[in-house]
């Protein structure tokens, strides 16, 4: 889940606790390395495998 659905999630189920003060997201601090992180905007964009000639990198 994203922060910016969390956050709507918030907003629409405790209306008065956002008005009431700000929503604070805690995370735990992680040493470089040690976490992944996924860029989903590309999926869906076509093949990601290389072409049969070998050349390129098969994105559309």
């Amino acid at each position: 889940m994203s922060i910016s659905s969390f956050r709507r999630w918030v907003h629409a189920t405790l209306p008065d606790e956002v008005t009431r003060a700000q929503v604070t997201v805690l995370r735990d601090e992680v040493e470089p390395g040690e976490e992944a992180q996924i860029d989903t905007g590309s999926w869906g964009s076509g093949p990601t495998r290389a072409p049969a000639n070998g050349t390129g990198s098969g994105r559309s």
